[in-house]
């Protein structure tokens, strides 16, 4: 990928100090109380910079770029995403104020960050750094956007993201992926390379994200469970609880298919994706009474 020039560094700086200007003019701490505790905040932090960040490391050839590149598009999109969050959402509901930042903010910032690095995985290694930073700008603004009339206006049951989150960041990357080349382009170099080169460095490398992923998603579902729970029945317990036995699931699932399908061989790539498909499926209803057989059923499908 080409270097950039003085005059992209000296246009990027430029930017950053207009994003504090807008920081300073705009936002403020938040005095509400926090939906979850440190703990919580921290196992999402740990899943979107090491966990996503190490998973983006499965092509040989990109690993080191990828967790490079994942870390600075994350840190942009989180921070690009604290105003988008707050002047979409008061578009929204027609309701303006300064914008505040808590705990709770920098969770929904993760999330943000979440959707942004599921559609890097579409892209690694065939954008560059600021071609992979204009990708974020636009996924940030359409990301808010969708997440305000989700969440603010239609009022969807998506406590841990599913929809909102994983759907979303998949299909911007699957379609930046399919506007980059012509068709004719991809079967060529799909004739050409093949499959990516995988080496038993980048995919332990890979496994190491998928393992920090698959322990503490259960957080991701649960963080704010809490925060629709009027009643108080211990829907973030259902939560934990639900994600759990749905990952659980997965992986059983995951490995009996993979042998079967490989005939008696394991694949790297099924155990590296589809062991977090249970994490995902249980986003929409973590919080929901889904009983644990339901969870099971729910991972293991």
């Amino acid at each position: 990928m080409p270097p950039l020039s003085r005059i992209e560094i000296n246009a990027c700086i430029v930017v950053w100090f207009i994003t504090i200007l807008v920081f300073g003019y705009f936002s403020e701490y938040s005095t509400s109380v926090a939906t979850g505790d440190y703990s919580m905040f921290q196992n999402v932090h740990v899943m979107i910079f090491i966990g996503f960040g190490f998973l983006m490391a499965f092509m040989a050839k990109n690993s080191f770029t990828a967790v490079g590149h994942a870390m600075m598009a994350a840190t942009f999109a989180v921070v690009v995403s604290f105003f988008n969050y707050w002047f979409w959402h008061s578009f929204v509901s027609n309701s303006w104020t300064r914008f505040k930042i808590g705990v709770d903010q920098l969770v929904n910032a993760d999330f943000c960050a979440a959707s942004i690095l599921i559609s890097f995985g579409a892209v690694i290694g065939r954008v560059s750094l600021k071609q992979l930073l204009v990708m974020v700008y636009f996924e940030v603004v359409f990301y808010s956007i969708n997440e305000a009339i989700g969440y603010g206006g239609i009022g969807v049951a998506d406590v841990g993201g599913s929809m909102i989150i994983h759907t979303f960041g998949a299909y911007f990357g699957l379609a930046v992926s399919f506007i980059m080349e012509k068709e004719d382009t991809r079967k060529k170099r799909n004739e050409e390379k093949g499959a990516p080169d995988v080496t038993p460095v980048s995919d332990t490398m890979a496994m190491i994200g998928v393992l920090f992923l698959w322990c503490f998603w259960p957080s991701f579902n649960a963080y704010f469970a809490d925060s629709l729970d009027a009643t108080k029945t211990g829907m973030r317990q259902r939560a934990i609880v639900n994600t759990y036995l749905s990952l659980c699931a997965s992986t059983v699932a995951t490995f009996l298919t993979s042998f079967v399908i490989g005939k008696g061989k394991l694949s790297m790539v099924d155990v590296q994706n589809a062991t977090l498909a249970g994490g995902v499926a249980m986003g929409t209803s973590a919080d929901m009474l889904c009983q644990p057989y339901g969870a099971l059923i729910i991972g293991t499908f």
